[in-house]
């Protein structure tokens, strides 16, 4: 027997308007419109196809949600400008290499911050092979340059698993039935057992 889930299609307007929906102020209304539609342009348009922590962050109702995807979209603002920002947007967008990719964001960003010029996935030769780091960075005031390799931050086993499980939790609340719930949460504890996960409806 097979069963079959009904599942609603999700927008970016309806992303906005839960996310507004929380937001007391005007000003704090012009700024996620402002975050929410620069996101857009960089993920494209189909939501549900969004890399699930993403999509778990922008309908997480929590006040910290609301800082990381701030900080996200000014992060990815202060690297577009950098050599190879549209070969880390492509990983950003796919699913598969979303995380790793945004350990490379979280990188460049401080980089960034301090000065340094980066470029993305700029091949190198290396005892006569080409190998293809993650950032090529380089001080504009002494012309030193180097090489990057970025692992994944927190990719702990242990942080995944609690991580599946808030994606496990959002999806039913918001995608399974025609009224969808809003929530809030967080993991309060990742790194010992037992973990402890702190949820609002």
């Amino acid at each position: 027997m097979r069963f079959h889930m009904q599942v609603r299609e999700m927008t970016w307007a309806h992303v906005l308007a839960f996310r507004q929906s929380y937001e007391p102020t005007l000003n704090e209304l012009h700024e996620t419109e402002r975050v929410i539609s620069h996101l857009r342009s960089i993920f494209g348009e189909h939501v549900m196809g969004l890399p699930p922590p993403l999509l778990e962050r922008l309908l997480n109702a929590a006040p910290w949600s609301y800082r990381w995807l701030h900080w996200l979209s000014d992060s990815i603002r202060r690297i577009e400008p950098m050599d190879g920002f549209v070969l880390l947007r492509r990983r950003l967008v796919n699913p598969g290499q979303y995380n790793e990719a945004l350990s490379v964001l979280q990188v460049a960003e401080r980089l960034v911050t301090a000065g340094f010029n980066v470029w993305f996935d700029a091949p190198a030769l290396v005892n006569g092979n080409t190998k293809v780091p993650d950032i090529l960075v380089k001080d504009a005031e002494s012309n030193v340059t180097f090489h990057c390799e970025v692992s994944v931050l927190y990719s702990a086993q242990r942080q995944v698993d609690q991580s599946r499980v808030v994606e496990r939790l959002a999806w039913p609340l918001m995608f399974q039935d025609q009224e969808r719930i809003a929530w809030a949460g967080r993991l309060l504890r990742r790194n010992y057992p037992p973990p402890f996960l702190w949820c609002r409806f």
